[in-house]
């Protein structure tokens, strides 16, 4: 009965604080202006998942092709670094700063691979705009899920 109680508290707890780092970036937002193409995607990034359930994952979209990162904002100095390797980071791929609006995100730093500076505009998705996810019998949105 014990060990099921510490398995049981330990599963909780993973899921529901350990792995939430919550950010003002988080959500999805589609890039209306400026490119980036990080190794991994066939073209420019169109749409970004900054993922509230999964710490430090961001989700970019080509088409049908998504790729997972590892991100990093410090809100207290609005900056984000981005990695090749969601956790274990590998080659930093993006460093910048951003501005955040009222359903917009601004992106302004260095891409690292081509060595040229960037320029990204989002505009944040709304969630209306989401296709649902299907989840057994139950259907949710989840403007977070990489598989929308």
């Amino acid at each position: 009965m014990l060990l099921l109680a510490l398995t049981s508290s330990c599963s909780f707890y993973v899921a529901n604080y350990n792995n939430r780092v919550p950010t003002p970036l988080d959500g999805t937002w589609d890039v209306t202006a400026g490119s980036f193409r990080p190794p991994g995607l066939p073209g420019p990034a169109e749409r970004v998942y900054f993922e509230r359930n999964r710490a430090f994952q961001a989700v970019l979209r080509s088409g049908q092709t998504w790729q997972t990162y590892h991100f990093e904002v410090d809100a207290a100095t609005t900056t984000i670094r981005l990695w090749r390797t969601w956790l274990s980071k590998g080659e930093q791929l993006l460093s910048g700063t951003y501005s955040l609006g009222t359903g917009r995100l601004t992106i302004t730093g260095n891409d690292l691979v081509t060595g040229r500076p960037l320029v990204l505009e989002l505009r944040s998705v709304p969630v209306a705009r989401l296709r649902p996810v299907q989840l057994g019998h139950s259907e949710r949105f989840d403007e977070s899920s990489k598989y929308l």
